[in-house]
């Protein structure tokens, strides 16, 4: 994995200690001492925080301020879920608020420093999509020929969001499916069949038949995208598709393709928060064994497994995935 750049302020600190401590923190101390010593530091720090103080960052951190929105409004939209899910392959899980340490950098093209790191070798959920996928690959291992999960979950994280109203934490609604690849596009096109056939029931019961339509945003080899999408719409004749070319989030982080709301439901969206519903995204991927290889780096053989190596004993990583994920916020 490339070396992240280093920020001016970073920089700025690692000046001030003595030479040789940084070779020492990066590549030198296991991850068990590093643990120990981070411990250690917070627990000093800790200790000399005085209540005055807990109620200033209470008050001014973003990362621990109350949201605004009605928790008893927001619960009956995740019970309404949850109960037309009932209906689906689906498992439901509850996820921990924790996941291992690079979850979401191994697994997509993340910045580490938009997560919320702890000094435990571990991170808090910013994405259960990751996780889901991590326990399907789990479970494909133990021969599951299809795994399909599920999960609510408030995650955080610590990218600065342009809106005003937006909070560092916030709902996520996501649903992970994990497949043996059958060729020509047709796992995937399954996969997202279920996925977009629930939320088109989902988002008709919440905000009536009019909420609008999926757009699909095709990435990379054409080719592979258009029957993709061909399949999906001649099995979902009442799921009208649109083409939305000019979207540019998140094209390093899909493949293949990727289906949303189309943004003039967004605005029309934004004056009507019954329902808090801010995005809802589907990744259809078919190209993720570079990235998810890095899942198999151990701390004595730092780099990448080759294609071969990773065939072997991670091959669940070599099938399709799809996801689909409702957010509500704040």
């Amino acid at each position: 994995m490339a070396t992240p750049p280093r920020s001016a302020v970073t920089e700025r600190v690692w000046s001030r200690l003595p030479e040789g401590c940084r070779q020492v923190l990066e590549d030198e101390l296991s991850p068990t001492d590093l643990q120990s010593l981070l411990l250690s530091l917070a627990q000093t720090r800790a200790g000399r925080i005085r209540p005055a103080e807990v109620l200033r960052r209470w008050k001014s951190d973003r990362f621990v301020r109350p949201a605004t929105v009605d928790p008893g409004r927001l619960s009956q939209v995740e019970n309404r879920l949850w109960r037309r899910l009932r209906d689906t392959p689906f498992e439901g899980l509850a996820l921990s608020p924790v996941t291992s340490l690079g979850t979401c950098t191994s697994v997509g093209a993340v910045d580490q420093n938009r997560i919320v790191s702890t000094v435990r070798s571990s991170e808090v959920v910013s994405d259960p999509c990751n996780v889901l996928a991590l326990e399907a690959a789990l479970r494909r291992r133990s021969n599951n020929d299809q795994v399909h999960l599920a999960s609510c979950h408030r995650v955080l994280r610590a990218q600065q969001f342009v809106e005003s109203e937006a909070f560092a934490h916030f709902v996520i609604f996501a649903l992970v499916s994990s497949a043996r690849d059958s060729g020509s596009a047709r796992t995937e096109a399954e996969l997202l069949i279920m996925h977009l056939s629930f939320w088109q029931q989902a988002l008709d019961e919440l905000l009536g038949p009019t909420w609008g339509r999926f757009a699909y945003t095709l990435i990379g080899d054409q080719s592979k995208g258009h029957p993709l999408v061909d399949m999906i719409q001649s099995e979902l004749p009442a799921t009208p598709l649109t083409a939305y070319p000019e979207r540019t989030q998140g094209i390093g982080y899909y493949h293949t393709a990727a289906f949303q709301d189309p943004g003039e439901y967004r605005n029309r969206r934004a004056r009507d928060r019954r329902w808090w519903l801010c995005w809802m995204d589907c990744r259809a991927d078919s190209g993720r064994k570079g990235a998810l290889s890095d899942l198999l780096r151990s701390s004595r053989t730092p780099g990448r497994f080759d294609a071969g190596e990773l065939g072997r004993t991670f091959p669940e990583f070599w099938d399709r995935l799809g996801r689909l994920s409702a957010v509500f916020g704040p």
